[in-house]
């Protein structure tokens, strides 16, 4: 669970949830589709995250991004880090 105070500590808005991270539904899409993956860890740097939490963090934006392909019938999808 999320420690500190921040706008994505609402459970109802969590679409999936892994030990690491969780996919939030975004309060302000951009696009149809529009999610942000979250891990529960705040770090200083992306470095810091473990191999096992990147790899629950690709896994969850590789799962939604296959069920979105095939809900949405989108050719490409965005990936970004926001630091």
């Amino acid at each position: 669970m999320l420690v500190k105070p921040t706008p994505f500590n609402k459970p109802g808005r969590w679409l999936k949830k892994g030990k690491f991270a969780f996919i939030y539904n975004n309060d302000f899409p951009v696009s149809n589709g529009h999610v942000l993956v979250i891990p529960f860890r705040e770090i200083e740097t992306p470095m810091d995250y473990t191999s096992e939490e990147l790899t629950e963090i690709w896994q969850l934006a590789k799962g939604y991004i296959s069920e979105q392909k095939q809900i949405l019938g989108c050719d490409g999808f965005n990936v970004g880090w926001n630091i």
